[in-house]
């Protein structure tokens, strides 16, 4: 079966999405002395990473050969995403999430939604609390503005929990 020229150019552009996560992640190492500098491929590094995770959730059911590799590069730099995540949002975060140990979920989902009409824009779901709790910190510090928000749920066999955040002093 031949692959459709809308498969080809989501493989081109998940790749290229990938080596932009990678070049971020890379500057944030580099220059963790330098808060804005840190801050700014942080925030390029969020984006790249839920555009990556879009492209690969087309990728999963038009072409699941391509997927295969490419999510397993994803999964690899998702590792130190999440580190970096961990060790250095606690400085720069706007709200924290906290999972209760005692919840069991099923899986977690972030989703940034807009305000006025519920209307959800973007889903990442996984089923590790602390990667969710640390990717809707970093989505509400970059990617929540007048018009969206973001929430993290955990969704349980019973139905859906939404947690809520505490929020934080504006640094």
């Amino acid at each position: 079966m031949k692959k459709s020229t809308n498969d080809l150019d989501t493989v081109e552009k998940t790749w290229w999405l990938l080596q932009g996560l990678s070049r971020s992640l890379t500057v944030v190492i580099e220059s963790l002395e330098v808060r804005h500098v840190v801050r700014e491929h942080l925030q390029e590094a969020v984006w790249a990473h839920l555009a990556a995770y879009e492209s690969l959730q087309l990728l999963k059911k038009s072409a699941p050969k391509d997927f295969f590799a490419l999510d397993r590069t994803f999964d690899l730099l998702s590792m130190p995403f999440f580190s970096a995540l961990s060790s250095l949002g606690h400085n720069i975060w706007t709200r924290q999430y906290r999972v209760d140990s005692g919840i069991r979920a099923v899986t977690y989902k972030v989703v940034q939604f807009e305000r006025g009409n519920g209307r959800v824009t973007a889903v990442f779901a996984t089923d590790r609390a602390q990667h969710a709790a640390r990717l809707a910190a970093a989505w509400a510090l970059f990617l929540v503005n007048a018009g969206m928000d973001v929430a993290l749920l955990a969704v349980l066999e019973s139905g859906v929990l939404k947690i809520q955040p505490e929020m934080l002093k504006t640094h």
